[in-house]
Order: structure tokens, then C-alpha cells, then sequence
């Protein structure tokens, strides 16, 4: 018998679809699924165990969407504040001529008060 554990059943897949056609995929190749934290959650056959199986995967979906989203957000609220910005050529241009001049990379950068 062939057994596959993963931690959570959630982390089996972030997809509804992906996780009920991956776990179909496994049972017809005859190769058990467990979650580590839920034993029993690939094993019952039951409708009921089905219906469960596929709300917690219908969440772990939405959480993701959530966190990409946020992240997203959070992303654009950085480059909208913030972060690093492009150097003009000009100014490489000139920090690079200062180095091949024998100046070291603190003595070409801005001094910070």
C-alpha cells in the first residue's frame, strides 16, 4: 500500500478543484492520502466526509485569495511610499567614472546626516 502524508489537509492544495481532482488522481492510482492533522479527512468515503472535505478546501481557497490580496495591497502601498527608487544614468554614470578614479564606494556616496 502506497501512502502519501501531508501536514494538513489544507496544504494538500490551495485549490478547490486542484485538491479534489489531485486526491481523485491518487485514489485511482491506489495511493492513500492522510493528513497529518486529520487522519480520517481523505480516508471516509462518506457524502457527509466529502461535503467537509470540500468546504475546508472551498476555505483554504479564500484564504489564499485573501493573502494574495493583501499582499498585493501591500505592495503597492510600498512602491506609492516608499522603497527604493531608480538611480538616474547620469549618476551612475559619474559614481562609476569616481571609481575608476580610485575613490572608494563611501567616499562617491552622499553623506547622511
Amino acid at each position: 500500500m502506497r501512502t502519501i502524508i501531508v501536514e494538513t489537509a489544507n496544504r494538500f492544495a490551495r485549490d478547490l478543484m486542484t485538491a479534489e481532482s489531485g486526491f481523485a488522481f491518487l485514489k485511482m492510482q491506489g495511493i492513500t492520502l492522510i493528513a497529518a492533522d486529520s487522519p480520517s479527512a481523505f480516508l471516509d468515503d462518506s457524502p457527509t466526509a466529502t461535503l467537509i472535505r470540500q468546504i475546508l478546501g472551498a476555505v483554504s481557497q479564500f484564504e489564499k485569495a485573501m493573502l494574495v490580496a493583501k499582499l498585493r495591497v501591500a505592495r503597492e502601498r510600498k512602491g506609492k511610499l516608499g522603497g527604493r527608487k531608480p538611480v538616474p544614468q547620469p549618476v551612475k554614470d559619474r559614481a562609476r567614472s569616481l571609481r575608476n578614479e580610485g575613490l572608494t564606494l563611501r567616499a562617491i556616496s552622499p553623506s547622511r546626516p
